[in-house]
């Protein structure tokens, strides 16, 4: 699922930065070679902030080394193998490297994927589900020590392609991998059709690979949901929200945001907890209409930077103050939010204006991004290579953002749940949460 920013603005302040937009032509005679270099020229003039986020001097070694490596005989996966480093180590998902629909069809089609899903941690591969074939039964929980001969640790350093990451990224590279593990295992290792997995007992199974469109992926989830937990005295509410995106209208979000509220008034609720963790974002129409019952006063979303497409020059245009509707009832208790590496986005927009007017505590793990993001996303199909590059046309400064130092939006209390408490389905985020709320901190 791709994710897609919506900025709703309210004003018509423009003003221009100095630098211009280079227009740059891409010319090679080797069809893949130049849609390389029109990949690359996509990303580089894509955002006019993309140079506080990435290391110019590392992206333009890693071009040319590349670049070195294409010629006339590239196919598809090749393509993308070579190309995969350079989307990725940008650390933005909103830069996606992906198979065209044509080129996929077929490549999926013909090969079998991995077919177990996987929880990957700190050098190291679990499994996600009970798994069973014929004659044998893989459990939830059991760490695999190899797939084909190689090493879980190998397997990652493999798939990490060679980037770099501090402690907060890798995470959310895991989690990257987790999602895409098993195609990747095909695209860039040449994992398919059959496996052999070594597990911690040191039994080797053979496992059979599935079609991709087989694969069972994660368990469904509700965008947003919501019940009511208990401490030894009181009495939470506890708002889930996994996703931003709305499917059909806004109403969806707008009736359990409407009853949720509505009950911890009736049931004079004092404390509520938002949970916006693995929140890949969505619309800001959503998490507007969630402030509605948690803002006390004015607010601002951001500032959205972007190419005019007339001049090419930068333009940066900032929201209007937003302020809360005397239509809705404030919730009038202590909130708070729920945040990890995950929460990506508009779902970062979300905990940087929670943070920056200071309405509640955060507890969790920052997330990846920082005081600048990214949005708005395009796509770029490249059919002579079967590849497509989904990219992002906005940056959106946040609340307490600085051109000098671009910096996380950081919880009030660090707390993480590891691989080892996801697999025993323990949340000490959550724990704390409820046991700050006991203690009515």
């Amino acid at each position: 699922m791709h994710v897609f920013i919506k900025m709703f603005l309210f004003s018509s302040l423009i003003f221009s930065c100095k630098q211009k937009k280079k227009q740059v032509v891409v010319q090679d005679p080797v069809p893949q070679r130049a849609a390389f270099l029109h990949l690359i020229n996509k990303i580089e003039h894509s955002v006019p902030y993309l140079s506080q986020t990435v290391d110019s001097a590392w992206l333009n070694n890693l071009q040319k080394n590349t670049l070195e490596q294409i010629s006339a005989s590239t196919g598809t996966i090749e393509f993308f193998r070579l190309t995969y480093p350079i989307v990725t180590g940008i650390k933005d998902p909103h830069f996606k490297l992906a198979l065209s629909d044509d080129s996929a069809s077929v490549i999926f089609e013909k090969n079998k994927v991995f077919p177990l899903k996987l929880y990957v941690g700190p050098d190291e591969l679990y499994v996600k589900k009970d798994y069973r074939n014929v004659a044998d039964k893989i459990e939830h929980g059991r760490r695999i020590l190899s797939i084909n001969h190689l090493s879980a640790d190998q397997i990652i350093k493999e798939l990490s392609a060679g980037i770099h990451y501090n402690e907060n990224e890798q995470r959310f590279f895991y989690s990257h991998l987790e999602r895409n593990l098993n195609e990747l295992l095909l695209l860039l290792m040449d994992y398919k059709n059959e496996f052999v997995v070594k597990l911690d007992d040191g039994i080797e199974y053979t496992i059979e690979g599935v079609y991709k469109k087989d694969l069972k992926d994660k368990d469904t989830v509700e965008n947003a949901s919501y019940r009511f937990l208990t401490t030894n005295t009181k009495k939470v509410g506890y708002l889930r929200l996994a996703s931003l995106v709305i499917e059909d209208d806004l109403s969806y979000y707008d009736n359990i945001f409407n009853d949720f509220f509505a009950q911890a008034k009736n049931e004079t609720i004092k404390d509520v907890i938002i949970d916006i963790r693995n929140n890949y974002g969505g619309s800001t129409r959503v998490i507007r209409n969630l402030l509605e019952y948690i803002a006390r006063e004015k607010y601002v979303l951001a500032k959205e930077a972007f190419y005019d497409k007339e001049t090419g020059k930068p333009e940066v245009r900032s929201d209007a103050y937003i302020y809360p509707s005397k239509n809705k009832t404030p919730f009038k208790g202590r909130v708070k939010l729920l945040v990890n590496e995950n929460t990506f986005s508009s779902g970062h927009i979300f905990v940087s204006v929670f943070k920056f007017y200071k309405m509640g505590v955060i507890i969790g793990e920052p997330g990846v991004e920082k005081t600048i993001i990214s949005g708005e996303l395009k796509k770029e199909v490249f059919e002579n290579v079967g590849t497509e590059l989904w990219y992002p046309n906005s940056n959106f400064l946040l609340n307490g953002y600085k051109r000098n130092k671009v910096q996380s939006v950081l919880p009030d209390y660090m707390v993480r749940q590891t691989v080892a408490d996801r697999i025993n389905q323990v949340d000490p985020v959550l724990d704390f949460a409820l046991e700050l709320i006991e203690k009515d901190r």
